[in-house]
Parts: C-alpha cells; structure tokens; sequence
C-alpha cells in the first residue's frame, strides 16, 4: 500500500499569512495551518504559548472576523469551527497573491509610517533608519519565506516569542 499526499486542492498550503485589517499593523506569517490557529489562541488569551519563561502579554490580535488568511498558494482561507476545534480552510481556491502582497505591504508601510512618527518606538531594536521597515522584493519568487525570516530575526527585544522584527510589529502595530 502506499501513502497518497493530500489533495493540493484542499490541503491549506503553508506557511499561512495573517493579515489585520488596514491600520492595524497585525501581520504574522507561521509554518502551517496549526501553528497559526495557535499563534491566534496565544494573542487572543494575551498569554504566549510556546515559551515557558516570559511574563510579556501577547499584544491582543484584532477579532478574528477581521482578520484575513492566505496560504503560499495566495488562497483565501477562514477558520472554521464547524466540529469545535478551531483550524483554517481554503475558502477560495482563486490565486489571490497580488492581493496578499499589497496587504503585506500596507501593513509594513503603516508600521514604517508609525516609526517615521515616533522615531522613539524603534528603541532597542537595532533598527536606526524606519526605511528599513520594507517588505521583500515583490517580484522575489521567495516573497514568503524572505518575510518569515524577517519575522524571526534575532536577537528579540522583549521576552517573546518572535525576533525583533516581529517585536518590532507588536510595538509599532
């Protein structure tokens, strides 16, 4: 007997972008479907999960009706809770990148807008110039996998459990 992989039609492809509405600044980019419902669980308790040690509170993610997922396939996805566990499902297989990349930007650019405001908020962040708040290369077929490694640059500023850039989102968001 052997092993058939997931349909590509209906399995979530990661990783798995979350969006905040416009202004927001919320942006994550996780591994897998899984870890991004669990990243959720931790902003929405205020608690993060996966580090033993901090006594940071998670900066509180918008509702998750405001929220929009997209997988590397640049796939909508929702959260569904139909049978009570909460996990993500492909909600339009329509190939929406152009509208993930352009969200991913206007979140970079308010949060670049927010350190231009206030140049005190990049403190500590290794960050001297806010004009390096930029996405990656739009046209980069790594567009994903160059963010991810944004978001988990270290060394992080506060015990949490992103790197600096993405500590650098929770301050600026």
């Amino acid at each position: 007997m052997t092993m058939s992989s997931p349909d590509d039609t209906t399995a979530v492809r990661p990783p798995v972008v979350t969006v905040g509405p416009c202004g927001s600044g919320f942006l994550s980019i996780d591994p897998s479907a899984d870890l991004a419902v669990a990243h959720l669980r931790d902003h929405a308790t205020g608690v993060p999960g996966t580090t033993a040690t901090t006594s940071k509170v998670a900066t509180p993610a918008p509702e998750v009706t405001q929220l929009t997922f997209f997988d590397a396939g640049g796939r909508t996805l929702r959260l569904d809770t139909t049978d009570g566990r909460p996990h993500l499902v492909i909600a339009d297989h329509s190939d929406h990148t152009g509208e993930m990349r352009a969200r991913i930007d206007e979140t970079i650019a308010h949060l670049r807008e927010r350190a231009y405001r206030d140049p005190r908020l990049l403190a500590d962040s290794g960050v001297d110039d806010p004009d390096m708040l930029r996405p990656p290369d739009e046209d980069a077929d790594d567009y994903l996998d160059q963010l991810a490694q944004r978001l988990s640059y270290e060394p992080p500023i506060e015990d949490h459990v992103g790197g600096w850039w993405h500590n650098l989102i929770h301050r600026l968001g």
